[in-house]
C-alpha cells in the first residue's frame, strides 16, 4: 500500500504545483521531489498524468493543468494524503 500511498501524493503535489499556472519541468521537478517523492515516482506519475490528458506540454520542458487535471485535483480527498491509505481500507 505504501506504493499507492506515494502516487496519490505525487499526484497531488504535481497537480496543485501546476495549478494556475505553467511551470518548466526543473521547477516543477525541484518542488515536487522536495516533497520527499522519488525521482522514478515524480517522472513516472508526469508521464502517466500527460498520457491521460491530466497535464499538458505547452511546449518542450513547460507543462500546464488540463480542465481533466483540475476535476482530478478536486477528486482527490486531502485528508488522505496526511496519513496511509491503509488506515482508510
Amino acid at each position: 500500500m505504501r506504493r499507492i500511498d506515494e502516487m496519490m501524493k505525487t499526484i497531488y503535489f504535481i497537480l496543485m504545483t501546476l495549478k494556475g499556472r505553467s511551470m518548466r519541468w526543473t521547477d516543477l521537478h525541484r518542488k515536487v521531489i522536495s516533497q520527499n517523492i522519488s525521482q522514478s515516482t515524480f517522472r513516472y506519475m508526469l508521464e502517466w498524468l500527460i498520457k491521460n490528458e491530466y497535464v499538458k506540454r505547452c511546449k518542450r520542458g513547460l507543462y500546464d493543468l488540463t480542465e481533466n487535471g483540475l476535476k482530478l485535483l478536486d477528486a482527490i480527498p486531502k485528508y488522505k494524503l496526511n496519513s496511509s491509505l491503509d488506515d482508510f481500507i
